[in-house]
């Protein structure tokens, strides 16, 4: 049995090796790694449930588990609580909400820094607060969408 577990843990071991390595090659053949980061970033894709008017980053998976949306049956009221997970640096999230929403003609109402970025934005009758977190090894948004 230990020699069973022992393979297993070696082939995971391999496999991981061999996909970081596979993503060294692929970033250094690339020459602009943040150029890339950022245009990864910039693939926005419409959020889930209906709410199109908040983007995010392409490379983000929603977590459907966790997240939560109310609409009424003639869609005037909408209320969501959105996570998502996947990479990128906290700076270049910032910085694509600050663009991004923008472009979808929210205004930034404030931006509070602690542990991550807080940013709240508003626009006709609607709110959007946006928590951003980055580690080493992944980041979260979550979104808490609604009527003003």
């Amino acid at each position: 049995m230990l020699n069973s577990e022992m393979k297993h843990f070696m082939l995971l071991g391999i496999a991981l090796m061999g996909l970081g390595g596979l993503a060294c090659t692929t970033t250094s053949l690339s020459g602009d790694v943040e150029s890339q980061r950022m245009s990864r970033l910039q693939e926005k894709k419409s959020s889930h449930f209906r709410i199109t008017s908040v983007p995010v980053p392409g490379n983000f998976k929603f977590d459907r588990d966790n997240s939560f949306v109310y609409e009424t049956g003639d869609r005037k009221i909408t209320v969501g609580h959105l996570f998502y997970s996947g990479s990128g640096k906290l700076e270049d999230l910032v910085a694509f909400y600050q663009n991004e929403m923008i472009n979808n003609q929210w205004v930034l109402v404030r931006t509070i820094e602690q542990e991550g970025t807080t940013m709240m934005f508003e626009k006709e009758g609607e709110v959007c607060d946006v928590f951003l977190k980055s580690s080493f090894a992944s980041s979260t948004i979550e979104i808490q969408y609604g009527p003003r």
